[in-house]
């Protein structure tokens, strides 16, 4: 039986038994609310909970391929996709031959979690960033475009880690460079040039207009989305 937080996402310990089921669902509960008590991660939950489409946090079970990982699985990906785009890999951005086009229809989404992979530090962190990813696939826009100046991999891990620095700076963390996390990010860049900056932010805001406006409006060192800031980019600007 899943269980649900704040009315906003659901979890559930599925195959787990006995005491590893007992510490999943105590350790995801008190993750969420590490996340719930920060501005930027309520936001991401709130947004959740706007949509129809479920988002269920289930444990990790890839233990041998990729170990040290989480990921946000849509239940139907063409769906999830911004529409009319042909689906690319989320891994690289490359073109996956025969998937099709994004419909737009937005999807329910199977979060795969296991906190206990990750320093304590990091879980939430972890958590928040796939729900990012969970939030776009719910509105049909998550899109996977790769990004070639700088190591996010694809657009969707910028939106994620454009949200994940947000909440880094709100909580007092190193901000995450790219996707790949090898060095901190320094200064308030997180791509070189200012206009590319500004066109991902924009491209971010327009396909999630409700949750970019929301975290706007939170108040810290790094927010790329809020106006006199100083990370913050527009291309109009």
């Amino acid at each position: 039986m899943p269980h649900t937080f704040m009315g906003k996402v659901q979890f559930d310990a599925d195959m787990l038994t006995n005491d590893d089921r007992f510490q999943w669902e105590q350790t995801v509960g008190a993750t969420l609310n590490r996340i719930w008590e920060s501005y930027t991660g309520r936001n991401v939950l709130e947004e959740l909970g706007l949509s129809p489409k479920i988002v269920k946090i289930v444990p990790y079970y890839d233990t041998v391929k990729d170990p040290i990982n989480a990921t946000s699985q849509a239940r139907n990906q063409r769906d999830s996709y911004y529409p009319e785009r042909p689906l690319r890999s989320a891994v690289d951005g490359s073109l996956e031959p025969g998937a099709g086009v994004g419909t737009g229809r937005g999807s329910a989404v199977r979060l795969n979690y296991t906190p206990w992979r990750f320093p304590k530090a990091l879980q939430p962190v972890v958590l928040l960033h796939e729900m990012v990813h969970s939030a776009e696939q719910q509105r049909g826009v998550i899109f996977n475009m790769t990004v070639h100046s700088a190591c996010f991999d694809t657009v969707a891990e910028f939106d994620a880690i454009v949200v994940e620095n947000i909440y880094r700076s709100e909580i007092g963390m190193e901000l995450a460079k790219d996707h790949h996390r090898q060095y901190p990010m320094t200064g308030n860049r997180m791509l070189p040039q200012e206009g590319e900056l500004g066109a991902r932010l924009d491209s971010f805001r327009a396909r999630m207009p409700h949750l970019t406006q929301a975290l706007a409006q939170v108040r810290v060192g790094f927010n790329p989305l809020r106006p006199g800031n100083p990370a913050y980019a527009t291309r109009a600007r």
